[in-house]
Order: structure tokens, then C-alpha cells, then sequence
């Protein structure tokens, strides 16, 4: 996690310094603070959802596997 933080504010900057916005009136990007800070919470929260972990099941699919064991169990 703490590298999607670090990679995400380097971004930020990387964008703020190439990219970004020059007549001052964007609210992200005029600031190179507020544009690492921005790139930081994007990284934070690519990696915190889980995105780059393998598939986890679903609460619908966990359902479906939860009703099979039943049904087998039945027979």
C-alpha cells in the first residue's frame, strides 16, 4: 500500500511538471502539492481495493458454492 502512496504522489508531481495546468484556474493540478497529494490518494486507493490481489470470491458467488454444499450434502 505504501508504495501505491509513493508511486501515486510521483505521479502526481510527473503530471504537475509536464502536464498540468498553467493559467492557475485548475484546482488539482495549478498546485504541485495538491497534485501529489491527489496522485498519492489515487495510488492509495488502487491499492487498498484490492486490485492488485488475485480475484476474490463475491458475496454472490460465495451464496451459490454455500447452496451447492447443501444440495450435495442432501443427496
Amino acid at each position: 500500500m505504501g508504495a501505491g502512496i509513493a508511486l501515486g504522489g510521483v505521479a502526481g508531481y510527473l503530471y504537475w511538471k509536464f502536464i498540468g495546468c498553467t493559467s492557475g484556474s485548475c484546482p488539482i493540478t495549478s498546485n504541485k502539492l495538491t497534485s501529489m497529494l491527489y496522485g498519492a490518494a489515487m495510488g492509495f486507493l488502487l491499492t487498498a481495493s484490492g486490485c492488485s490481489e488475485g480475484k476474490s470470491k463475491s458475496s454472490s458467488d460465495q451464496a451459490v458454492t454455500s447452496a451447492e454444499t447443501k444440495i450435495d450434502s442432501n443427496e
